[in-house]
Order: structure tokens, then sequence, then C-alpha cells
């Protein structure tokens, strides 16, 4: 009970308070990653929508721990739903974000919203990809 509410501590101060100044992407990375090893599908969730927000914004991150918790889940997870957001992220964290273009999103969308506009923008940039 504590780890869920000191998880959830953890990733509301890093996504409410810290500042372009004192931001840490690494050890923000490091959090987000340890959070993939909840047993709680919406911290997953969370986590999955934070990292694929990172990797946006910071295209040259090393994001390498997080695709190896991801292929992990991947092997392990029964849930479609959060298999398929799974995906997408890795799809995200293995592509050349250069070309991709974050949709333009209210901060407060919830993981389901997020995922379905990253779900079309990929298929769009495929569909561009292959003409």
């Amino acid at each position: 009970m504590y780890k869920k509410i000191f998880i959830t501590i953890i990733i509301a101060i890093l996504t409410s308070t810290t500042t372009y100044a004192d931001f840490n992407l690494p050890k923000a990375i490091k959090a987000y990653n340890h959070n993939l090893d909840s047993n709680i599908n919406g911290v997953i969730e969370s986590s999955l929508v934070f990292i694929t927000k990172l990797r946006f914004s910071y295209p040259e991150a090393n994001f390498k721990e997080s695709l190896e918790k991801i292929d992990t889940l991947l092997e392990d997870e029964n849930n479609p739903t959060l298999h398929y957001k799974l995906f997408l992220t890795k799809i995200i964290l293995s592509s050349n974000t250069n070309n991709l273009v974050l949709p333009v999103m209210p901060d407060q969308v919830g993981p389901t919203e997020f995922f379905i506009r990253i779900s079309e923008m990929v298929f769009r940039n495929m569909e561009i990809t292959r003409i």
C-alpha cells in the first residue's frame, strides 16, 4: 500500500513541480521505468504516456532501459489494451521522432485518448512513408 502511495507521489512531483531549470532527465526516465514494474495497469499506462512525451521532447535521450522493460511486459502482458499501449510506446521509442510531431492535445487527456492520438499519428506517418 505504501509503495503505491510513494509511486503516486513521485509521479505527481515529477509532473507538477519540476521546472525546466531543475529538470533531471535521466532521473525522470529512471522513475518512470521503475513504475513500469508496477502491478497496477494505471501506473504502467501513466508511465508510458510520460515516457512517450519525453521521447518527443528529448529525442537524443537514452531509452534503452525503457525499451527492455517494455519488451518484457509485452511478452508477459495478457491485457490487450495495455499490450497495445506498450506496443505503441515501443514504436515511438524505436522510431526516429524527428519525422514525427506529437499531436496537440490538452494536458489533462487520459492515457486512452493519448494513445488513440498517438496511434492515429503513427498510422498517418506509415501512409505518408508508403507513398
